[in-house]
């Protein structure tokens, strides 16, 4: 068994409550007890006094899909606390791809992500999130589905409006992945192909990720003078389909603004 008796450590629990002073036992990745002068024989103990004891950080807005395989220590990412990282985001996921939009798919990801040494050896997000286990990162991964790249699955970088059966078939593809794992679906209406969509594709697109009560996180079309209108917009599509709703970046852009 392994166990590690982390000893006087002020502890900030995620409550909001006020920190308190204590020892944590830790067995097998689990916290087993808290309590003050915990005497805990066959285990290493870490000296705290001094020091502050977190859960770990989620950090809802990464772009490490590659880096997972390049370095999967993540000192970056574990350096700062970060214990939970949510991918696939601004529209924009390395999963799920066709074999006819790789080239395309990888080449619009360099800005985000980078590149690999290789092509990408998955096509579904069941075996994307398969090839992250297998390489047994030092954070967890929970993932989102971009809207661009499921879009880039069904008609490329095209700017025009989908048929009905287009739609139908990138609400599919949303909904496979959702049944494979995925937490819901990332849109970035600033970035092609995501910005082309209408808000009438948008809707059809959410209703398939609210049947699944998954979220969206959103990108939205403008951070500076429209971005009342931005927020309208998305606001409406979410009472329209009935998702849960996060907006990435929530600023405004401009000195006017």
């Amino acid at each position: 068994m392994n166990k590690v008796l982390i000893k006087d450590s002020k502890i900030y629990d995620g409550t909001g409550d006020r920190p308190f002073i204590s020892d944590v036992l830790v067995e097998d990745g689990i916290i087993k007890r808290i309590g003050l002068n915990l005497n805990i024989g066959n285990c290493k103990v870490v000296d705290g006094y001094g020091k502050i004891l977190t859960p770990g950080f989620i950090n809802t807005h990464s772009h490490s899909e590659l880096e997972i395989f390049k370095n999967p220590d993540l000192p970056a990412v574990i350096g700062q606390g970060i214990t939970t990282e949510v991918l696939g985001q601004d529209g924009s996921s390395v999963t799920p791809i066709d074999n006819e939009h790789l080239e395309e798919l990888t080449e619009s990801m360099i800005s985000l992500c980078g590149k690999m040494a290789r092509p990408y050896w998955w096509r579904s997000y069941k075996e994307y999130m398969d090839a992250v286990e297998e390489v047994n990162p030092s954070v967890r991964y929970v993932g989102l589905v971009g809207h661009g790249t499921v879009r880039m699955n069904v008609i490329g970088s095209e700017n025009r409006d989908l048929t009905p059966e287009e739609l139908k078939k990138t609400c599919d593809i949303v909904e496979e992945s959702m049944l494979q794992g995925s937490k819901g679906v990332s849109f970035g209406m600033i970035y092609p192909p995501s910005s082309y969509a209408s808000a009438e594709e948008l809707i059809e697109v959410c209703k398939t990720v609210a049947k699944h009560d998954g979220i969206i996180m959103v990108h939205t079309r403008n951070e500076a003078a429209r971005l009342v209108e931005s927020f309208e917009e998305m606001v409406h599509i979410m009472k329209e389909s009935g998702v849960r709703m996060h907006i990435s970046h929530l600023k405004a852009i401009g000195h006017t603004n």
